[in-house]
């Protein structure tokens, strides 16, 4: 099987893409060292073209990239073909990915040329990718990147970058977010604190409070709240998403109806989110099965029920996948089917 690209005006179901010219696909083991970004380790899907990472026949880690989509770019045509990765990221106009050395290597356009340092996992945006450096901290390279302030003291274990901002995962479980001129896009998400008895408190008074009391413009600002530690993120459009520490329910924060969403909490457990153009999908602790919303839900369909997945990502136009048994799935429509 062959993937062929498909101008954007004449884009073509695909429904089950099952590439059956590779043995099998990587999957979520990783050598210590190296955080698991479940947010697109071994797969990525960009607005024409795919990347996913051969696995190697006896090695259980690391494998070589494999591209489809338009031939005539360099994100296609020019893939280091002898070099091994752990994990491919993909832009618009360039792809990355991190060696088994922890170096990053960059192929495409605008990529801003030779990436420095060394890297334990890295994400990608619309023309920029950022990463999380051995030591903890964060640097961006590319084109049209939003310029951070994190913390200094901060050490990182993830960052997940979407169209026009990205949030990092602390070692300590907290969100810290930049990019986006919308606030509501970019402020970490909190939780209203309940005393033992389940009452919410008065952020002043620290007097139990009853919302029912309350008018609307007071119930976002009036109780204590506190920041949600999470376990994995991932970063959309205009939208981010995680897997809480405390009992792996999704919340996601920003701009939650451009993603179809009418509540911010989706109730697990879940050991997976990736967050796409309008749409997210997880997959559950419990059976490994896929649960999707939004436009993502539209091109999944009942498709993926018979199917236990390892991994998922949702992309612009598709959501791919690797299934328990190493199988690269993909559903919706694709540019590159």
């Amino acid at each position: 099987f062959t993937c062929r690209y498909k101008p954007l005006h004449i884009m073509v179901p695909c429904f089950l893409l099952s590439l059956l010219l590779l043995p099998s696909f990587y999957s979520s083991d990783l050598p210590s060292g190296f955080h698991l970004d479940i947010d697109g380790i071994s797969i990525a899907p960009s607005n024409s073209y795919l990347c996913a990472l051969e696995r190697r026949p006896g090695v259980p880690v690391g494998g070589k990239v494999q591209c489809w989509g338009d031939e005539s770019t360099p994100q296609v045509s020019d893939v280091p073909s002898d070099s091994v990765f752990v994990q491919v990221v993909t832009s618009t106009y360039f792809a990355c990915g991190v060696l088994l050395d922890q170096r990053v290597s960059c192929w495409g356009e605008r990529s801003g040329g030779k990436v420095k340092g060394l890297f334990s996992q890295i994400s990608a945006g619309s023309s920029y990718a950022c990463g999380v450096l051995t030591d903890g901290h964060i640097t961006c390279w590319g084109k049209g990147y939003a310029r951070h302030s994190l913390n200094d003291d901060a050490r990182f274990v993830q960052v997940s970058c979407g169209n026009s901002h990205c949030c990092g995962l602390d070692d300590e479980g907290l969100v810290h977010c930049w990019g986006s001129r919308v606030s509501s896009i970019t402020e970490t998400p909190k939780v209203k604190v309940k005393n033992d008895d389940g009452d919410l408190i008065n952020a002043e008074t620290r007097d139990v409070v009853d919302p029912d009391e309350l008018e609307d413009f007071q119930k976002d600002a009036f109780f204590v709240t506190e920041d949600v530690q999470f376990k994995q993120i991932s970063v959309g459009d205009e939208m981010s998403c995680g897997i809480q520490l405390l009992d792996g329910d999704i919340r996601c924060w920003g701009n939650l109806r451009s993603h179809k969403l009418s509540d911010s909490l989706l109730k697990g457990p879940y050991r997976q989110v990736s967050v796409g153009w309008s749409g997210l999908c997880g997959i559950l602790e419990s059976n490994n099965k896929l649960n999707c919303y939004g436009r993502a839900a539209i091109r999944v369909g009942d498709q993926a029920d018979s199917y236990e997945w390892d991994q998922v990502r949702v992309g612009k136009y598709n959501v791919c996948g690797v299934t328990m048994d190493s199988q690269l799935k993909c559903f919706g429509i694709s540019e590159y089917s």
